[in-house]
């Protein structure tokens, strides 16, 4: 078996581990130890007879050792032997990895998982593991570990072993904190008018240094642009010299002209009261206010 993995690293390993545990089920530690080796240093290895004469092995390249290589043309690949390349990103265009893939090896791709697909992830992992979990507990998983598929997968487990019905109140008494959110992911929020979720991400960036005047100032640009998208001139458009996603993403949002000017309302009003001054907690205040009345155009 010849495979290039790419992508995930949570889902390359999480493969690879189950590879290896059917391939070499019931194997004792010692043989497992000999039966997999980790970025060779050198291509004849995976031809030379192991030295404690097994004949399944497993041979792992990360992408950044094994594109070092000139080319990879073995003549025998002893029977057994299954060979994986893994990384993040693969250039297909180097010509080792021409020699790999020429050599009848399979590309598989594994994508992570966007935030709004992670709720789906921890019900399918539950269901297979027999957790009983809650909806509103599943999404405050998800609300408090974000993409860390790892992290969630550890945490599931530890909650595995309480033996009941696992509840919101469950985790926000045995939950860690673990994602860090950033001002898209409030963007995204405010965008789809859910205040709640835009509260809490708001409160944990501004607790995690973000300045709220920097957070009010982020979103009077992003208003100012999708104003002139909603223009449809695509001579002003042009000159926003905005990514195509980004033009792609605020082009689907269903702010209305209207709303987006009554939004910059909102949001110079917000400016005016933070240049009068006034204390941390004041100025918290302003900014989540702001943003509560964002969400309620």
């Amino acid at each position: 078996m010849l495979k290039i993995l790419e992508g995930s690293d949570f889902f390359i390993q999480e493969f690879l581990q189950q590879h290896i545990e059917s391939k070499f089920k019931g194997c004792d530690e010692r043989r497992l130890k000999y039966s997999i080796l980790r970025n060779p240093s050198a291509l004849s290895s995976i031809t030379n007879v192991s030295s404690i004469g097994l004949d399944d092995r497993v041979i792992i390249w990360n992408f950044e050792n094994f594109k070092k290589f000139e080319s990879f043309a073995p003549y025998v690949v002893p029977k057994g032997t299954d060979i994986f390349v893994i990384g993040q990103k693969i250039d297909k265009r180097l010509v080792v990895i021409k020699d790999f893939l020429s050599y009848n090896a399979e590309h598989k791709i594994f994508k992570d998982l966007y935030p709004n697909q992670i709720e789906s992830w921890i019900l399918d992992r539950s269901k297979k593991m027999k957790l009983k979990i809650q909806p509103e507990a599943t999404k405050m998983i998800a609300l408090l570990y974000g993409v860390n598929l790892g992290e969630i997968l550890k945490y599931l487990e530890e909650l595995k072993e309480l033996n009941v019905i696992i509840t919101k109140d469950i985790v926000l008494k045995s939950a860690s904190f673990v994602n860090k959110f950033s001002i898209f992911e409030l963007q995204d929020e405010v965008f789809s008018k859910r205040f709640n979720k835009s509260l809490y991400i708001l409160t944990k960036l501004i607790k995690d240094g973000e300045q709220p005047f920097l957070i009010m100032r982020y979103f009077i640009n992003q208003f100012d642009k999708l104003i002139t998208i909603r223009t449809n001139d695509e001579g002003l458009i042009e000159d926003l010299k905005l990514h195509s996603y980004v033009v792609k993403k605020l082009k689907e949002s269903r702010w209305t002209l209207y709303q987006c000017k009554k939004a910059l309302d909102i949001l110079r009003n917000c400016e005016n009261s933070f240049l009068k001054g006034g204390d941390s907690n004041f100025i918290e205040y302003l900014i989540k206010r702001c943003i509560f009345n964002l969400c309620k155009i």
